[in-house]
């Protein structure tokens, strides 16, 4: 039986859509997809078996099933994305549904941004990380070598539905990934969620349903709020990347394949809440939180000592929110209050990576 417990709308004018958060969803997704002729389902090998009997509910035969990890978030997956709709005589009335985390919703945006220039696409997320993140606000990307999300496009979709049922089958380690994300909503816009989030952190665990569900829609609020004034990313919208600078560093440095992205996210975060104490902003007390929270869920906070710091560093060079070849970070004037396009010195940055490094 169909439920939702809260309807959010981003506030984009003619591009406005809805944010749907509830239980078994299906009934108002199919009310989407009966105006288009056709409609795709993308998704991954991994979600797909766990979830082949509920998107027969869906009775559709074009169902593309990508290989699953963010590695795969490349231009061939996109281009196998092409040739479905190319094969299946898709046309500019079609629709795409990305079914899955981060990496499908990233790839299947940026197709339906270019195929014929342009086709609707829903999200439907199924991770935490997806659900409060990625799949709002129309960031669309693929990954190079060099750095991470360096080709995409600014593309809202249709609508966007949150069934927290699908959190019920996400693997710890995903679902603890997401909690970065949701946290730095509390760093850079209100500190009292900051709170909230230390203060119900065994509910969390827990899956209690209520709890689950005020952190999504209050990460997903924070998020619309900022996208309505800045979906571009001219200025506002760039406190999203709060500890992801050196987040994607790390990731690009261990090839995608060591961190998920929450994790690296994570790592980004406690070594700014580090720099901000060691500068007099945070205080000591807030630092011990942030890390006492990720380490009650196993969320990684250091880097290994192994870890080449210049390496590291070199990667923040594909960042893509370098300006006239300077690195622009996220900081706080305090908790809860953000300040952008802040440069470090590379001397700044390796004693950040230091600080991580001896972090037990």
């Amino acid at each position: 039986m169909e439920q939702i417990f809260e309807i959010l709308n981003l506030d984009l004018k003619e591009k406005s859509y809805n944010i749907y958060i509830g239980k078994n969803l299906n009934e108002s997704i199919l009310k989407y997809t009966k105006f288009y002729p056709k409609f795709s389902i993308i998704t991954n090998t991994t979600i797909y078996n766990i979830y082949k009997e509920h998107l027969k509910n869906f009775n559709t035969e074009y169902i593309i099933q990508l290989p699953d990890g963010e590695k795969y978030k490349d231009i061939t997956s996109v281009n196998e994305i092409f040739n479905h709709l190319i094969n299946y005589n898709f046309g500019r009335d079609s629709l795409l549904i990305a079914f899955g985390g981060g990496v499908i919703g990233d790839i299947t945006g940026f197709a339906a941004s270019t195929f014929m220039r342009g086709i609707d696409y829903i999200q439907m997320p199924t991770t935490l990380l997806a659900m409060v993140d990625s799949s709002v606000g129309g960031k669309t990307a693929v990954n190079f070598n060099e750095g991470k999300n360096l080709v995409g496009s600014f593309y809202q979709p249709k609508a966007v539905f949150i069934d927290i049922n699908f959190l019920n089958t996400l693997p710890s380690r995903e679902f603890n990934a997401g909690l970065a994300e949701i946290i730095k909503y509390g760093f850079i816009a209100d500190k009292n969620f900051f709170y909230y989030l230390i203060d119900n952190k065994e509910k969390i665990k827990k899956l209690d349903e209520e709890v689950i569900t005020n952190i999504i829609a209050k990460s997903c609020l924070i998020k619309s709020h900022i996208v309505s004034i800045d979906e571009k990313e001219q200025g506002l919208r760039s406190i999203l990347n709060f500890g992801h600078t050196l987040g994607h560093a790390i990731e690009s440095y261990t090839n995608y394949n060591y961190y998920l992205h929450g994790e690296a996210v994570a790592i980004g975060i406690l070594g700014i809440t580090k720099y901000l104490v060691n500068n007099g902003i945070l205080s000591n007390e807030i630092y011990n939180l942030t890390k006492d929270f990720f380490k009650y869920f196993n969320i990684p906070f250091n880097i290994p000592k192994e870890f080449e710091t210049k390496k590291i560093i070199e990667k923040l060079v594909f960042d893509k929110k370098n300006k006239n070849g300077k690195n622009k970070w996220v900081l706080l004037k305090q908790l809860g209050v953000p300040v952008w396009e802040q440069h470090l010195t590379t001397k700044e940055v390796e004693k950040i990576i230091m600080d991580l490094k001896n972090e037990e």
